[in-house]
């Protein structure tokens, strides 16, 4: 709960990482620099947490400044993790190409929903369900994950779909 800010933090190392954990180029640069990256982001978020709960005088301002930082970082953090996503994806040839697409798809259309969802949450507070139903659509990137991995490793996805509908 105190760290919610950090939460899409530890997307970073993946994405940077992603896909065959041998990262090259601005990806190892990028890779090295990420555990400072995330110590820094646990101690800043580790610390707001502690004033927010410890400091009382200027608590409006705190509030304020909290809400702010809060989805500002969330969602950069998301749009830094979709950007080297679609590098890595324009970067890719091939057969990667080919298997990078679903999951790019997946994972930053859930990106931009949980991003959506800090906006709407914190900024323009709408009702409970509204805001748990943009949060939904971060299903998109497990379902993405599955079926490229289904696609591209185990069957043929199509094969697979026609013929249930042919017997159904």
């Amino acid at each position: 709960t105190f760290l919610t800010g950090f939460a899409p933090v530890p997307l970073l190392p993946f994405v940077t990482r992603f896909p065959n954990d041998a990262p090259s180029g601005w990806r190892r640069s990028l890779s090295a620099a990420m555990p400072a990256i995330v110590v820094a982001c646990v101690l800043h978020w580790a610390l707001l947490a502690f004033a927010g709960v410890y400091v009382t005088e200027g608590r409006v301002a705190f509030e304020a400044y909290y809400r702010i930082v809060h989805v500002t970082f969330a969602a950069a953090t998301y749009f830094a993790a979709a950007f080297v996503l679609f590098k890595t994806y324009r970067e890719a040839h091939g057969p990667d190409r080919q298997r990078l697409q679903w999951v790019v798809f997946g994972m930053s259309f859930a990106f931009a929903a949980m991003a959506l969802g800090y906006v709407t949450a914190t900024l323009a507070p709408l009702p409970f369900v509204v805001t748990r139903v943009v949060n939904l659509f971060s299903i998109v990137m497990p379902l993405s994950i599955m079926y490229a991995i289904l696609k591209h490793r185990l069957i043929d996805v199509r094969f697979v779909a026609n013929r249930a509908a042919v017997y159904a």
